[in-house]
């Protein structure tokens, strides 16, 4: 039987592409090892009001997301984006919220009683990339200027798939650019400039530092990456083996759970449109020296473990210092649920320590 020449060059695209994949793979197994500074869940003095916690958690994130168990992808976006604005709109938020625009990106201040104008984090949402927004993360950064006095800014960019995916990371080109200059307050000189961003966020936030080393005279002190996603092609080993453990991503990983690994890259391919090999989007397939001080955090049973752990190691491996702790058996984006989780309080700790060692007066 005769085969046509645009068949044999189909499948030989599709041979030459599935190589490429599993070789580039393959070359990332040498960074799952050291696996970073431990927090255990067990030797927490406050276990019992964690499981407590942990479980009215998952029965809240269940309940929230039953209606996304049907339809498109496309239309639980709305929905989406609705829950994760009203989940937390009865946290208590203590420092001033101040909304304002830059150059077209709707933004908000988040001021502590106590804020340094000059002393600034660029905080980047999470929401993989279609969803969230500054509203819906003002647990974090509401304690984050609580303890760093900081001011922090908190960026809504352009979201998929309304827009294309690099949109996001020219607006938090063009955020942390404006915050040289401008505080809270006005215009003005910054002193430290913090860039921190949590799973699609902390994907921006890797992401907008390789960008600003290239493209930019200027870099951030530091980079805070909590959960990041680093790898867009989905095809690290901890998507498949964390994909029933974690509960907060389940309502989004599980249409996909029956794909092999190679087949969630090409749904990730289609659901970003764009080319998941980009270093734009996976931060992890990049160069990484030359980068700024970076902590990762991430817990042990979310599917993005293994982005966190091959990130941070070959940072280190290419001369960058690059700094991981991972929690015990914690939610994704687990800071996110202060004061709930008392696991969270202890990694804020972490944070500003960190802020203050790469900081300076």
């Amino acid at each position: 039987m005769e085969v046509s020449p645009l068949l044999l060059a189909l499948i030989s695209s599709f041979g030459a592409v599935y190589a490429f994949v599993i070789t580039h793979k393959d070359k990332l197994k040498k960074y799952d090892k050291p696996d970073g500074e431990f927090f255990s869940a067990v030797s927490s003095q406050h276990q019992d009001q964690t499981q407590i916690s942990l479980n009215l958690l998952r029965k809240k994130i269940l309940s929230s997301t039953e209606k996304m168990r049907t339809g498109s992808w496309r239309s639980k976006i709305p929905l989406l984006r609705e829950i994760m604005d009203s989940f937390f709109e009865d946290s208590q938020i203590t420092s001033k919220i101040k909304e304002i625009q830059i150059n077209g990106i709707s933004s908000e201040w988040v001021l502590s009683d106590s804020y340094d104008s000059k002393n600034r984090i660029l905080y980047i949402h999470g929401g993989a990339f279609f969803a969230g927004s500054a509203k819906s993360h003002r647990v974090i950064t509401n304690k984050l200027s609580e303890i760093t006095n900081f001011s922090v800014l908190a960026i809504n960019y352009r979201l998929i798939p309304e827009n294309a995916r690099l949109d996001s990371l020219e607006d938090c080109f063009t955020a942390f650019h404006w915050l040289l200059d401008n505080g809270p307050d006005g215009e003005e000189k910054v002193n430290n400039i913090i860039v921190m961003g949590d799973s699609a966020g902390g994907n921006l936030a890797l992401a907008l530092a390789a960008e600003l080393r290239d493209n930019s005279e200027h870099q951030a002190n530091a980079i805070v990456a909590l959960s990041p996603i680093t790898d867009s092609r989905l095809t690290n080993p901890s998507i498949k083996k964390n994909m029933k453990k974690d509960f907060v991503l389940q309502p989004l990983t599980r249409n996909f759970s029956w794909l092999t690994s190679f087949g969630l890259g090409f749904a990730a391919k289609a659901v970003a449109r764009h080319n998941p090999f980009d270093r734009k989007v996976s931060p992890l397939l990049g160069d990484l020296k030359n980068l700024p001080p970076t902590l990762v955090h991430v817990s042990d049973s979310e599917i993005l473990f293994d982005d966190s752990r091959r990130y941070v190691n070959k940072a280190n491996d290419f001369g960058s210092r690059a700094s991981l702790q991972v929690w015990e058996n914690m939610p994704h984006v687990w800071h996110i649920f202060y004061p709930d989780i008392p696991q969270a309080n202890d990694a804020f700790t972490e944070i500003a320590r960190f802020i203050f060692q790469q900081t300076k007066k």
